[in-house]
């Protein structure tokens, strides 16, 4: 039976599955199911723009885990120069004030930082827009990274150290 359903939604057109997607994100109700499930959906990696296009409405939604779902989205499948701009600008709009939500969107930021840490850098140092709790999450985040060489570790520190 489950190998039937597999292979049903394997063979699913994208616009298909996306349905499927949508009615199963509200229910996602802890970080570890949203993260999990957002690593189940290698088709975003093929279908770019159809996926870029269906997660734009969950950054400003209210819901802390539909919030999460479109960082966790944007961290997994879309961490290219052609998207760092409106990435960063959908990351702003989330204003969802949850812990998780909130954490998602400091992960996504040490993400797109270790990917290209020159115009990341720039970012945080003039002109971002994010709330001081994500901010300095980011920051700290950025710092326990494996992807990011020590001297940029080093300006990230003195960074937090000045608030």
């Amino acid at each position: 039976m489950l190998r039937g359903l597999v292979s049903a939604y394997a063979k699913m057109e994208c616009k298909e599955r996306l349905t499927y997607v949508a009615k199963f994100v509200p229910d996602i109700n802890n970080w570890a199911v949203c993260d999990c499930f957002c690593s189940t959906l290698k088709d975003a990696d093929k279908y770019q723009t159809e996926y870029w296009d269906f997660i734009e409405t969950y950054f400003t939604s209210s819901k802390e885990y539909e919030a999460r779902f479109a960082a966790v989205m944007l961290l997994g499948h879309f961490v290219k120069r052609e998207y760092l701009k409106e990435s960063i600008r959908r990351l702003e709009s989330i204003t969802q004030q949850g812990y998780y939500a909130k954490m998602a969107v400091a992960w996504a930021v040490s993400v797109y930082f270790a990917a290209f840490p020159d115009e990341m850098l720039t970012y945080l140092q003039d002109g971002h827009k994010l709330d001081e709790f994500t901010y300095k999450k980011s920051l700290q985040k950025i710092t326990e990274s494996y992807r990011v060489d020590k001297e940029m570790k080093k300006i990230i520190k003195e960074m937090r150290q000045r608030g």
